[in-house]
């Protein structure tokens, strides 16, 4: 008899299971239909499936619920303790909302608060356990579902805990990054358009995105039993709002019904404070454009509406720092203001000239800001060195040399130069001296004055390059003799001058200090295989350029003899007509 029940029992568990299954895949069904792309029930029961071992029971939790903020629901396990039976009993919560406390009856507790269900089986309890300390707790939250819809990858049903908020499940409908979320490419999910629809038939709209901005956590509610969580969608190009300035995030934000200046600058600084102290909002409707104090409380008062602009004004953009480098009394940063302070008040402030400067190899380098480019993980490397810039005049000159008759080398050649790190023309120890025109220094210069090492650099066809000290006659002839005499390959000889980097012919220069003497080879001496390849290429590409001018002068003048010939032969013939109509006359 155990062993035919036992039997009866294997065969009834499948069947139930069998119908448990069949009883779920409709809902997996319909959520294929709200918008996931795979019609195979499995593959969706396995999304579910996935889902749910996501989701435990002892998830952690942000610390203890409150008491009055939570709605207790079906499935809370409540831990019920009476001192005389000296035992906790595990106690859930029924699906009809009712909480079965020992020898006390139901309560009903479905959807009161914890604090107020907590008093209810409490009183309970003492009616029955007089004179007897009892105490109710909840043990474990309980598990439910919601359901996420919109523009999102995998819409459907997932699993939460009343512990768990918005955010949790619209990232996990999200997580699937195979679908796209939007099928019209014009419009992109909006998760500051976030609703949340309650099994009560209140409804709650939600900024996840001042959420994920600030860590707000008002702006990412609690969920509930049933939930249906909505993400809407928008068009960029109609229905955004800008910041840009002196913003650490500027940019399109999604506009959201009842936007103020104050909500949309909390998304483009994150909440923390901005280094300014006015805006100015344009209206796109009207085009009026009015400055406010950049005063939290007033900017809510401050209505914005589509494609409206915010610019974050910074207090003083004329305010910043250059480098001072080389033989001052203190090298280093030191702040300026743009159209106050000189070169000279610099030099002063960096402690003067020590007494080795080589103030006439000092230069002056101007630098655009840093240019940081996006990595393809998203990183941002920073780098302390600013990058060189192209002004807007060099880069219209840049494009206008498709208009030119330039060589391809001389183009590139140009635009090595269009692209060098800038220098100011600077003639240091002209602009020390009393009664100089001042030069005015601007943000992000730096000033480098080299240190007089009394040398002179020898370098290219020489026996031993390198520095040879400063010689008493000061000939280029001696400086080359300390250099160990030139090579058999030795070419031009020029003389670079230091701080202005001038190219001087031997015969024109008297090298000075910092100066450098440059020994030229002769031009059929290649430098490497490399350089000797491009020579030789050089020189394949002028005599192909020479025989196809030879080729077209060979071709016109055939052109013109065939010409000649032709004329010839009709005038010939034209002739020889004459001479015989004239005979027969």
């Amino acid at each position: 008899m155990r062993n035919h029940w036992a039997s009866w029992r294997g065969i009834l568990g499948t069947l139930l299971l069998g119908m448990g299954l069949c009883a779920t895949l409709p809902s997996y069904a319909q959520s294929a239909g709200e918008g996931m792309r795979s019609l195979n029930p499995l593959d969706q029961l396995r999304t579910q499936a996935s889902t749910r071992s996501s989701v435990s029971p002892m998830a952690p939790m942000e610390g203890a619920v409150d008491p009055a903020v939570y709605r207790v629901g079906p499935g809370d396990i409540f831990a019920v303790t009476i001192a005389t039976l000296n035992e906790a009993f595990q106690v859930p919560v029924t699906a009809d909302g009712r909480l079965m406390l020992p020898d006390a009856g139901s309560v009903r507790v479905a959807g009161e608060t914890l604090s107020a269900a907590r008093s209810a089986a409490l009183q309970a309890l003492r009616a029955q356990y007089s004179n007897v300390a009892v105490d109710v707790t909840l043990a474990q939250p309980r598990q439910f579902y919601v359901h996420v819809a919109g523009a999102v990858s995998t819409p459907g049903r997932y699993l939460a805990m009343p512990v768990e908020r918005v955010a949790s499940v619209v990232a996990l409908a999200f997580a699937d990054t195979s679908r796209v979320p939007v099928r019209n490419p014009r419009f992109r999910p909006s998760l500051r358009d976030v609703t949340v629809e309650h099994a009560d038939g209140t409804a709650q709209s939600v900024d996840l995105q001042r959420y994920l901005a600030t860590g707000d956590r008002a702006y990412n509610p609690y969920l509930n039993d049933g939930d249906i969580v909505r993400v809407g969608a928008y068009d960029p190009a109609t229905n955004s709002v800008f910041v840009s300035g002196a913003a650490p995030n500027p940019g399109a934000y999604p506009y959201r019904s009842g936007d103020t200046a104050a909500d949309v600058l909390m998304l483009a600084s994150g909440g923390t404070a901005l280094r300014a102290d006015s805006i100015r909002v344009t209206q796109a409707q009207s085009g009026r454009m009015e400055a406010y104090p950049l005063d939290m409380e007033a900017l809510r008062q401050v209505a914005l509406s589509r494609l409206d602009q915010v610019f974050v004004m910074e207090p003083d953009l004329l305010q910043g720092a250059v480098t001072v480098e080389g033989s001052v009394g203190y090298p280093g940063p030191y702040p300026i203001t743009e159209g106050l302070t000189t070169l000279q008040d610099m030099v002063e402030r960096a402690g003067g000239l020590e007494a080795d400067a080589l103030v006439r190899g000092a230069y002056l380098e101007r630098y655009a800001p840093p240019t940081v480019p996006h990595t393809l993980d998203g990183a941002l490397p920073f780098s302390d060195t600013p990058l060189p810039r192209l002004d807007a005049d060099s880069l219209r000159t840049f494009l206008g040399l498709r208009l030119t008759d330039l060589d391809f080398l001389s183009r590139a050649y140009l635009a090595d130069e269009l692209r060098m790190q800038q220098r100011v023309a600077l003639d240091l120890e002209a602009a020390l001296q009393p009664g100089a025109e001042p030069l005015y220094l601007r943000i992000g210069d730096r000033l480098v004055i080299p240190k007089d090492e009394q040398t002179v650099r020898v370098v290219g066809q020489v026996a031993r390059p390198g520095h040879v000290a400063v010689l008493p006659e000061g000939s280029i002839q001696a400086y080359l003799n300390a250099a160990g005499q030139t090579t058999a390959f030795a070419g031009p000889v020029y003389v670079i001058e230091a701080g202005t980097g001038r190219f001087l012919p031997a015969s024109e220069a008297s090298p000075q200090s910092g100066d450098i003497i440059f020994v030229d080879r002769l031009q059929d001496q290649g430098g490497g295989a490399a350089l000797e390849r491009i020579a030789l290429e050089m020189e394949r590409m002028d005599l192909e350029r020479e025989r196809m001018a030879y080729d077209e002068r060979l071709r016109r003048n055939q052109f013109w003899v065939q010409v000649t010939a032709a004329v010839a032969s009709v005038a010939s013939a034209v002739g020889t007509y004459l001479i015989v109509r004239q005979n027969s006359n």
